[in-house]
This record gives structure tokens, C-alpha cells and sequence, in this order.
């Protein structure tokens, strides 16, 4: 096989002489990221033309069979972050912390699904438990550490929060580890199988965690 990777927002090919050939310049200061799904070569893609519009792309490895999959979004500047979970055979892009979208490969299929709060200071997580999508977002503007979980099925529709008794607003990291959700909040972490009634909290001392199986 061929190594591809990013230099920049340029993708490029390793001929394994010590040596890379351009196969498409996205032409923008901004960094892009690869991603490979369903055995297909995407990118996001931070490019020029409109000014800071990123885009998904799908690759053969050939300048020619690099092709626009869709326009994704305009950010207000010419930075760019992304992160990308694969879960349920869909792709799910958090654009620029502004925006969740959701891709089957197809343009047609590549649609935004929320809306989230751009000046939040937490990350999007995003698992999978039980067939269901699990993730976390901000969408309250005035409440930059206000997040709520919610689930989807992929379509607009079907991505909604959960409303836990009591109240759960402040997530700040989502793991998974067996058939549970572990949610740390700023004042407890939970165990959760994804009901009210089945979600305790474990612990009300503050730190960092991760969710590891023995």
C-alpha cells in the first residue's frame, strides 16, 4: 500500500524513495484532517476558495480522484479544528467546536445535525452504547460550561438531549467501558446504563479520568 499523509492543509503521497509528491493543495493556511472510512480516503479539508470554507473530500490517492464530497462550513476566522468519531457506520465531524455534522461518504448523506455553543472551552465527546450514539455539547450561548449529553440516530430528528433527574449540565468528559457510560461533571462522577434510574454517581472527588478494562 501507499502513505498518505498532511503536510499543512496539502495532502500528500510517500513514493518510498525518501521522497512525496503533492496530490492536492486545499490552498489555506489552515491544517486539514485524514481520515479513512469505509475504506474510502476522506478529508477535511481548511481551503482558500471561499475564503475558510472547510469541505470534505474523498481520495483515490490520484490529483485527478480527489473530489469535493460537500461544503461544510464557513468559520468566522481562518483557524481550524476537527474532530471525527466513527460509530454506527457514520462519520461525525465536529467542525470548529460550532457544529456537528454527520456523513455517510455521500453529499447527500452529509448534513448538519446540531447547532453547538463556539465559545464553550470543553470538547465534544462521542460513544457508543447499546446500538445508541452518545456524545456531549454546549448549545447554551451565554454558559460556556454548560453541556448536556444527548443521543442520535444519525438524522436531525432523531438527536436529542437527556434529561436526567436530577439535572446533569455540566459534563466534562464522556467514556464508555462495558455496557456503561461513565460521565464526569465538575462535582461528581456518575455511572451510567443511559436511564435516570440507572445512573449513580461514584465518586464526588474531583480529577481526571479514563475508562480502562483489566
Amino acid at each position: 500500500g501507499s502513505l498518505f499523509y498532511l503536510q499543512g492543509s496539502d495532502l500528500m503521497k510517500y513514493n518510498g524513495n525518501g521522497t512525496s509528491e503533492l496530490i492536492k493543495d486545499f490552498g489555506s493556511s489552515g491544517s486539514s484532517t485524514l481520515v479513512l472510512f469505509k475504506n474510502k480516503m476522506l478529508i477535511i479539508a481548511s481551503t482558500a476558495n471561499p475564503p475558510s470554507m472547510h469541505a470534505l473530500y474523498e481520495s483515490d490517492g490520484s490529483t485527478s480522484g480527489t473530489k469535493l464530497i460537500k461544503e461544510l462550513f464557513t468559520p468566522n476566522s481562518n483557524s481550524y479544528s476537527a474532530n471525527s468519531f466513527i460509530i454506527n457506520d457514520l462519520l461525525y465531524i465536529v467542525v470548529e467546536e460550532k457544529q456537528i455534522v454527520r456523513t455517510d461518504g455521500t453529499a447527500d448523506g452529509t448534513f448538519k445535525l446540531l447547532d453547538i455553543n463556539e465559545n464553550t472551552r470543553l470538547n465534544v465527546y462521542m460513544v457508543e452504547l447499546n446500538g445508541t450514539t452518545w456524545f456531549t455539547a454546549s448549545t447554551d450561548p451565554n454558559d460556556q460550561y454548560f453541556r448536556k449529553l444527548y443521543t442520535t440516530d444519525g438524522t436531525t430528528a432523531g438527536t436529542s438531549p437527556i434529561d436526567f433527574v436530577p439535572a446533569i449540565t455540566t459534563i466534562q468528559r464522556l467514556e464508555k467501558l462495558d455496557d456503561k457510560l461513565y460521565i464526569r461533571t465538575s462535582e461528581n462522577l456518575y455511572s451510567s446504563d443511559g436511564s435516570s434510574g440507572g445512573t449513580q454517581p461514584i465518586s464526588s472527588e474531583y480529577s481526571m479520568f479514563g475508562a480502562y478494562k483489566d
